[in-house]
């Protein structure tokens, strides 16, 4: 997430320009702020199954440890996609038109969450699920 990141602050920048800064960071972390979070989430339920995982359960459902790390994840372009969205996502901010991110969970309707809720879950033996395609 940290090159990712990188990789999209710089290329911000560069649409903004020097006199777009504000903007440019701006429209930064909007195209950044939900797919960070699916990322931060995934880490959380990784963290679950690793640390809560009855064995005896896991040998019945193999799936339920899963992939660790999504093809979501993996094929994502920060660059392109901030030249791709720049402009959009600008607008949004500046004039409150339309803009939906498409660089998070395939099918997945973004909603916040916080680690208050993952330990709450996981102390009353839940686990948490999220629509979407998190392979």
């Amino acid at each position: 997430m940290a090159m990712e990141d990188g990789f999209s602050l710089a290329t911000c920048l560069q649409i903004g320009g020097k006199h777009g800064i504000p903007l440019a960071t701006r429209v930064h972390n909007k195209l950044r702020f939900e797919r960070v979070a699916c990322a931060q989430k995934m880490g959380f339920k990784n963290r679950q199954k690793f640390h809560n995982s009855d064995s005896t359960r896991v040998e019945k459902n193999p799936d339920r440890i899963g992939n660790f790390t999504g093809q979501w994840l993996l094929r994502h372009d920060p660059v392109q996609y901030a030249y791709d969205n720049f402009q959009a996502c600008a607008d949004h901010l500046l004039h409150s038109t339309e803009f939906k991110n498409s660089n998070f969970v395939p099918r997945h309707t973004f909603k916040q969450w916080t680690v208050t809720e993952f330990l709450e879950a996981q102390e009353q033996g839940k686990e948490i699920e999220d629509d979407g395609d998190w392979s």
